[in-house]
């Protein structure tokens, strides 16, 4: 049986300056798919997104309306956080993406992959004859 999957707005963020988090649950896995940020505000306005506390986006905009929309992938895995921080009022970000049902174990810590860890590539010299 497929593991279920929904798509979540994980942060709405503004209009007041500050730090906005979502937590990923117990036995869930989100991936961060799409970022937006809008300003209102009259001066130029940062805002940068975080996925298990790596910086993973950041966007600058001038005053007033200006906007940006990006696709993105992000995983945080289930208690890990997904944080926003806006840096002026006036202006808005909106960070949402997929929430998994965690089935399978994440790779932990830095892991380097090798050569066998994927299926043999195959000799060119052996494809046989047309």
């Amino acid at each position: 049986m497929a593991q279920p999957v929904y798509s979540v707005r994980f942060i709405n963020a503004g209009p007041a300056a500050g730090t906005y988090t979502y937590t990923v649950p117990a036995g869930m896995r989100a991936v961060v798919k799409f970022v937006a940020h809008t300003n209102f505000a009259a001066s130029v306005v940062g805002m940068s997104c975080k996925v298990a506390g790596a910086p993973f986006f950041y966007s600058e905009l001038p005053g007033s309306t200006y906007n940006r929309f990006s696709d993105v992938r992000g995983v945080a895995y289930a208690g890990e956080v997904i944080s926003v921080l806006i840096d002026h009022e006036n202006t808005y970000a909106h960070v949402s993406g997929f929430l998994f049902a965690a089935g399978v174990a994440q790779l932990e810590g830095e892991t380097e992959f090798t050569e066998e860890l994927f299926p043999p590539l195959p000799d060119p010299a052996k494809r046989p004859s047309p």
